[in-house]
């Protein structure tokens, strides 16, 4: 990776926090889209990936700019960065098979294929894909989750069953109920 990642995730009104507000009440979101804390405003969370704070520590700034949709549930998001070095679509998607290869939760999506949030609704699981664009000097990665199960409570039950050494995979839907 080379340089600054750019984020920009869509939020459902769930995702946007639990405090009653205008801006969040659904009625009043139904039939637009808008920022909310993006940029510097959007401070960095103790939720924030391993990767993120990886990027961060090796000096690539991160800018996040989250959008709230009208939706109830899920966050679907889209990341770019600029790579050292050229990458086809072909090896940025085996590169990421490869790195989510035994992870029950994480579906790297075939290529040409991309997230929606209604297809992980009701799961713990993440649905990912990737490409590349500029003649592989940008990586494009995107990924969708249900927040309501693939959030904090989700990621707690997942850590809890590996510290008493179940299954990763107990209690805890793969599969979405996307209508």
């Amino acid at each position: 990776m080379s340089g600054p990642v750019f984020i920009s995730a869509l939020s459902g009104v769930s995702g946007a926090g639990r405090g009653a507000a205008l801006r969040t009440s659904f009625v009043e979101l139904e039939g637009g889209a808008s920022l909310y804390r993006a940029g510097s405003e959007h401070a960095p969370r103790q939720g924030d990936g391993a990767q993120l704070r990886a990027a961060r520590r090796r000096g690539h700034p991160v800018s996040f700019a989250p959008h709230l949709v009208p939706m109830a549930r899920g966050i679907v998001l889209a990341a770019q960065a600029r790579l050292s070095h050229p990458v086809s679509p072909g090896e940025a998607h085996l590169a990421f098979c490869e790195r989510y290869a035994g992870e029950p939760f994480v579906h790297v999506l075939d290529p040409g294929t991309w997230p929606e949030t209604r297809a992980v609704r009701g799961s713990n699981r993440c649905d990912v894909a990737v490409t590349t664009l500029h003649g592989g000097e940008t990586l494009l990665a995107a990924a969708a989750i249900d927040n309501l199960v693939k959030g904090a409570a989700g990621q707690a039950l997942q850590n809890l069953n590996l510290l008493l050494g179940w299954p990763e995979t107990t209690a805890l839907p793969a599969h979405g109920m996307p209508w």
